[in-house]
């Protein structure tokens, strides 16, 4: 019978392929197991499967290392909810993932890491250092895959769901801010065509003064008209935002 089967210390999911190795060492993170026809205790091993994947827009591309043949093995799922759960029923404690933080990285951590040993989340700014300058999706996997199995992931925090909700808020909140100094630039550009100072461009109304104290064409005062509403829209999301 095999080792699996004779008082295992895990069930694999159905999907998973676990490693397991024969071994004399005592090291404690192995599992003992004992051998009732000899007497004799047994050490059965998990051997670490390292996988680092690569986040786009539509699709994820995942690079496993076989530590057993020494080869790596290319995968690719969409990247989507049900793709991530069947990818979550392939990983068991001998798996160490490691995801760059991009797009939805931070959801697919939630998926994933309550089905593996570790994963790590990886700086953008921090793997930029490393590698040759490619950057296809197999280069970035596999990069991840080996730096993970090197413990070398420059890892990040991960924030808890309260916290990234307040993120997303004030991201949103900087994009309105932005977009509201824009608009503002767009109005004094073209009242400087018309010796108007611009100065006085603070919101809405202003705006629609300087356009009765003017005579424009009917493109500029098109744009001004639209600049007013939308500086109108924006300083009332900013208000309730």
């Amino acid at each position: 019978m095999s080792a699996k089967a004779r008082g295992a210390v895990w069930s694999a999911p159905s999907c998973a392929k676990p490693i397991w190795v024969r071994t004399n060492s005592r090291s404690p993170d192995k599992c003992m197991q004992p051998d009732g026809a000899e007497g004799n205790d047994r050490v059965v091993a998990l051997l670490t499967r390292h996988i680092g994947l690569d986040l786009h827009k539509d699709h994820i591309h995942g690079c496993e290392r076989i530590p057993h043949e020494a080869r790596e093995k290319h995968f690719r799922l969409k990247n989507n909810r049900d793709a991530s759960a069947n990818l979550a029923k392939t990983l068991g404690p001998d798996c160490e993932v490691a995801v760059e933080v991009t797009g939805n990285a931070f959801e697919l951590y939630d998926v994933l890491s309550f089905h593996c040993a570790k994963m790590v989340l990886a700086s953008p700014s921090a793997l930029k250092r490393y590698g040759s300058g490619q950057h296809t999706d197999r280069v970035d996997a596999a990069r991840l895959a080996k730096m993970m199995a090197m413990n070398a992931v420059p890892a990040v925090w991960v924030p808890p769901q309260e916290v990234r909700k307040v993120r997303r808020l004030l991201q949103y909140r900087f994009k309105l801010v932005q977009h509201q100094v824009r608009c503002k630039n767009q109005v004094k550009a073209i009242l400087r065509r018309y010796e108007y100072g611009s100065g006085r461009v603070k919101n809405a109304a202003s705006v629609l003064r300087a356009l009765d104290h003017l005579s424009v064409d009917t493109a500029d005062a098109a744009m001004l008209v639209s600049a007013a509403h939308l500086l109108a829209s924006l300083v009332y999301r900013l208000t309730f935002s």
